[in-house]
């Protein structure tokens, strides 16, 4: 039906990677895109694990800090953040899970309901969920919603006009490191 979709292979540890070798060759620039579809049979936590101790609390950059994808530049002992694309778990509803520009409303006041990002994520980062209300019936998967390409639910702060879906960063100097994509979740769900 024209359609690709790809899963974490390794259920045992949280995050599955994918390295791009540079073949010696130096960049100065990293710019990509990625989509998503959640499952609601999965947890999407954006930056919740990076804050929360029952489930591998590792505020690293080589630890669980995100679900969704992150990008980093270097090897598995010497990673450097470019950039990560988290998965929030919805954009209207007090949950931990959510991305860190939603916010819900109880009695006529605003509040912001989602973990931070890690400090060295700063603020090179997208979060959308797929869901505006907290997730539906099990094993559903959200097509019809293509997270970080810019297409928010009207009111939505979690997408402000910020280039995307496209990310552009400028390294400081030229560097000819790897180039690794990590996908993680939660071990147990299909996210």
């Amino acid at each position: 039906n024209g359609k690709t979709m790809c899963g974490r292979h390794n259920l045992t540890f949280p995050c599955d990677s994918v390295y791009y070798p540079s073949e010696g060759v130096e960049y100065s620039h990293i710019c990509g895109r990625a989509v998503g579809h959640a499952h609601s049979g999965g947890a999407t936590h954006g930056f919740w694990y990076s804050t929360n101790t029952k489930y591998w609390h590792d505020n690293s950059i080589n630890g669980f800090y995100v679900s969704g994808v992150t990008i980093t530049r270097g090897s598995s002992n010497d990673r450097t953040h470019v950039w990560t694309y988290a998965a929030g778990y919805n954009e209207v509803t007090s949950a931990v899970g959510n991305c860190p520009c939603a916010y819900f409303c109880e009695s006529a006041t605003k509040y912001q309901s989602g973990a931070q990002p890690p400090s060295f994520v700063g603020n090179n980062y997208f979060c959308e969920s797929a869901t505006k209300y907290s997730p539906s019936s099990y094993g559903e998967w959200y097509t019809n919603y293509t997270m970080w390409q810019g297409n928010c639910y009207e009111g939505s702060d979690c997408c402000p006009d910020d280039g995307r879906p496209w990310f552009n960063v400028d390294l400081d100097s030229p560097t000819a490191q790897d180039i690794e994509v990590r996908w993680c979740g939660f071990v147990y769900d299909n996210n």
